[in-house]
């Protein structure tokens, strides 16, 4: 019996050949995912939230700050895919992030007061979402930008190290539906069309990388595929624009915004400073806020109702107090004017929105013209878009009192 070798099956591979291998946390016969693509996908998904939470900000530029964050947040995971260490680079989305938010605030960081842990410590002590517009101060300019790249960093490292690019649309949607309640009426249909076109996009593109992924798709298919896409997402949006504008989606609602009356909260000790300065032939005194509601045996600050303030016009104008106060004057005789004095008030390091006055004001000057807010109740001055900045100037002029 004869015995026949087997032939010699051994692959020889040279040794000048070069293998690509396969990353550690990929699963056998999965292809990697499209990582510029899955980028897009969650930084559409990340515009559509930022842009709602930007909503509760009056004005473009709060929009502009929302998908600036995302772009940050979302740029540095993309770019970090160029690198040997793309682990290490993503690290960096926070710190530039807050480099970022710095920047911005850096213009109203004119010390005392008014640095950059402080504004944003006022801006979250201040609160007011449930009030929305909320005004856009330097310390939420800061929070925005850094909330919204944290969301689009996580998001994208969380599609591109699962490998699955419509995972990284779960860590945006909260944010865009969570906002989505407290948009204020005015706005509330712009940012919802908007935002919704934000997240079909993403969700179409997020789609369009599983398909290529699996090799069920081709590049003339996706390019039909967005076209079409895009022209009933356009359809969408004017169907959308028509029904809130005839009320049928967005219907009128009577939201009770009103802050109850609340006893002062005890503040933490500050170091001595000058508030403000002022000029006048007159004692005082100054007015910074009233505690006009007793109840459970002791004052209280009055409601807080946005509906109350109205607007300083230019020539400076202020509504009379109310009549039935007790701190309304007195009626007057038919032709009889009151004598009136005036003080110049200047604010050094404040905080807040609220700036100082004199009871019974019947006119304010601006030497330089800034938005200006009356409240009828309180008979206070309030900024309403931004804080009190040091160098802001004005007169009030007011009865004299007997």
């Amino acid at each position: 019996m004869s015995v026949t070798e087997a032939p010699d099956l051994t692959l020889e591979i040279p040794a000048d050949a070069e293998l690509e291998p396969r990353p550690e946390d990929q699963p056998p016969g999965d292809d990697l995912v499209n990582v510029p693509l899955t980028c897009a996908s969650v930084f559409l998904a990340t515009a559509g939230a930022g842009w709602m939470a930007a909503g509760v900000f009056p004005g473009a530029f709060p929009r502009v700050v929302a998908l600036a964050g995302a772009a940050i947040g979302v740029g540095v995971v993309a770019g970090s895919f160029r690198t040997s260490r793309p682990s290490l680079v993503q690290y960096l989305a926070l710190p530039a992030a807050v480099v970022a938010g710095a920047v911005l605030v850096i213009p109203d960081a004119t010390g005392g007061t008014a640095n950059l842990p402080s504004l944003v410590a006022e801006a979250v002590r201040t609160g007011g979402i449930a009030q929305p517009p909320v005004p856009f101060d330097p310390g939420w300019r800061f929070l925005l930008l850094v909330l919204t790249s944290f969301v689009g960093s996580a998001a994208a490292s969380l599609g591109t190290g699962l490998n699955r690019a419509r995972l990284g649309l779960l860590i945006p949607m909260p944010l865009l539906i969570g906002a989505a309640l407290v948009q204020p009426q005015e706005a509330s249909a712009i940012s919802t069309i908007v935002a919704l076109g934000f997240a079909v996009a993403a969700l179409a593109v997020s789609y369009g990388v599983e398909l290529a992924r699996e090799g069920a798709t081709s590049g003339s298919f996706e390019a039909r595929r967005l076209v079409r896409g895009a022209g009933a997402l356009g359809a969408l949006v004017v169907v959308l624009i028509v029904l809130s504008q005839a009320g049928f989606l967005f219907p009128d609602t009577e939201r009770d915004q009103v802050i109850p009356p609340s006893k002062p909260e005890r503040q933490p000790p500050q170091r001595d400073r000058v508030l403000f300065e002022v000029t006048s032939d007159r004692p005082g005194p100054w007015r910074l806020g009233v505690l006009d509601v007793y109840q459970q045996d002791g004052w209280a600050m009055p409601p807080y109702d946005t509906k109350r303030f109205q607007e300083v016009g230019e020539d400076g104008s202020i509504p009379p107090a109310p009549a039935g106060r007790a701190d309304a004057p007195a009626p007057r005789a038919a032709g009889e004017q009151r004598e009136t004095y005036e003080v110049t008030f200047r604010v050094a390091d404040m905080e807040g929105h609220v700036v100082p006055t004199v009871a019974e004001s019947s006119a304010v000057e601006r030497r330089d013209p800034f938005p200006l807010q009356f409240d009828p109740r309180t008979q206070m001055l309030r900024l309403p878009q931004s804080r009190a900045s040091e160098g802001m100037t004005y007169t009030v002029r007011a009865p004299t009192p007997p």
